[in-house]
């Protein structure tokens, strides 16, 4: 391990990416066809709530749970990371960080393109046994979606 990562006690996150960098296709440009951006901002917003997610279980296994299975730790965290998505969603961080992201990467966006993406909020769901074992060995997962 270098010097500058930091271990994770928690084995569900421990190898987990939060991929800040995931390449994003945007198919809601008409005529001018599909987008491929680079969330990056968008990407440090949900890192920050998976952070504050892992630090908040980490108080609450000290406090309570001094064995704590994979699975108990799978569940506070998932219930932590979605109360901590939702807050950011409620208070447009995730909706203006992707509208940062669009404009730093998008040259001449205009205001009707970028009203596209109000309304965007994020969300976490767990994924079931059968997702963890054959698509991917991920516990949960997040998205972001248009509200409504």
């Amino acid at each position: 391990m270098r010097r500058h990562e930091r271990r994770s006690p928690f084995p569900i996150a421990a190898g987990c990416s939060l991929a800040p960098y995931f390449p994003v296709s945007i198919g809601w440009f008409g005529a001018r066809g599909h987008l491929e951006i680079k969330p990056n901002r968008l990407g440090h917003v949900i890192a920050g709530c998976w952070a504050e997610a892992e630090s908040n279980v980490a108080k609450l296994i000290a406090q309570k749970h001094p064995k704590p299975t994979e699975e108990l730790i799978t569940d506070l965290l998932t219930g932590e990371l979605r109360q901590s998505v939702r807050l950011a969603s409620g208070s447009h961080k995730v909706e203006n960080a992707f509208l940062e992201d669009l404009e730093d990467q998008v040259p001449n966006l205009n205001v009707s393109d970028a009203r596209r993406f109000g309304g965007l909020i994020a969300e976490v769901a767990p994924h079931n046994k059968s997702h963890e074992g054959h698509v991917s060995a991920a516990d949960v997962g997040s998205f972001v979606r248009k509200f409504g």
